[in-house]
């Protein structure tokens, strides 16, 4: 019992690098880098949150889709993937098809998902119920077949 206690005591209970290891997709046959989740700021987790209900306020309005809001979506869609692709050029973003573009959303969501339930599950059991949910019970939820990105509205500028 004393020992299972001093190896706890000598798990840090933050382990932080400051290298960041990166997914990567293809397009064309060029590498491009995905965002690693841990370099998302809780700024960046706002702006997916915000920009998901966006979509699906107009998604709700399927038979009334104006010229306007198909815009809407292509600017939210397009800047989820200036906010996850790193260095990603704008003749990449014009060459890409829409389906293209949501499946590079949809992957990158899955890991970001996977992340946060990676992050609730390893803050169990570190203080109280209550400053578990505090730190991690607040972080968005992500539907994986749900475009994020940035509005004009929303005043929040991609990376």
């Amino acid at each position: 019992m004393a020992q299972q206690e001093r190896s706890a005591k000598n798990k840090p209970l933050l382990d932080l690098s400051t290298f960041v290891e990166r997914e990567f997709i293809l397009v064309d046959d060029k590498k491009y880098e995905l965002r690693n989740v841990d370099e998302l700021s809780l700024l960046d987790f706002t702006a997916f949150q915000v920009a998901s209900k966006r979509v699906d306020a107009i998604r709700e309005n399927l038979g009334g889709i104006t010229e306007k809001d198909m815009n809407e979506l292509r600017d939210l869609t397009n800047g989820s993937l200036r906010r996850i692709i790193v260095d990603l050029d704008e003749s990449t973003i014009v060459a890409l098809s829409d389906t293209q573009k949501s499946q590079i959303i949809m992957v990158f969501t899955n890991l970001l998902s996977s992340k946060i339930e990676q992050l609730k599950r390893g803050v169990r059991g570190i203080g109280d119920q209550d400053s578990n949910k505090t730190m991690i019970g607040d972080l968005p939820s992500l539907n994986s077949n749900v475009s994020m990105g940035e509005t004009p509205k929303d005043g929040l500028k991609s990376h």
